[in-house]
């Protein structure tokens, strides 16, 4: 896996500007700390519209991956959202 590979390479921090399913991917086994989320004002829609993060979800929202120390700005008319995820509900990895 390349996050072993970079481990050995002792590189601690990457930037992940992904699409859904990479961005998904990284968040459902717990390797994001921090999330930078920019919300544009357009409403696009469809099925086939672009997702932040695609990935098998949360039956309930108890069980919903929280953000925690939440700032937003805005930046033109677009909002940047920055919060830092909260794993407690995700299982133990080995």
């Amino acid at each position: 896996m390349a996050m072993h590979k970079l481990g050995e390479l002792e590189i601690a921090s990457i930037l992940l500007e992904g699409g859904g399913v990479l961005n998904g991917s990284m968040l459902e086994v717990g390797l994001i700390d921090k999330i930078i989320l920019f919300v544009a004002p357009k409403l696009i829609g469809g099925a086939s519209s672009p997702e932040a993060f695609t990935f098998g979800g949360f039956e309930k929202m108890s069980e919903a991956i929280e953000l925690s120390e939440l700032t937003f700005e805005r930046i033109g008319s677009d909002l940047c959202l920055t919060g830092y995820p909260d794993y407690k509900h995700l299982p133990e990895a080995d």
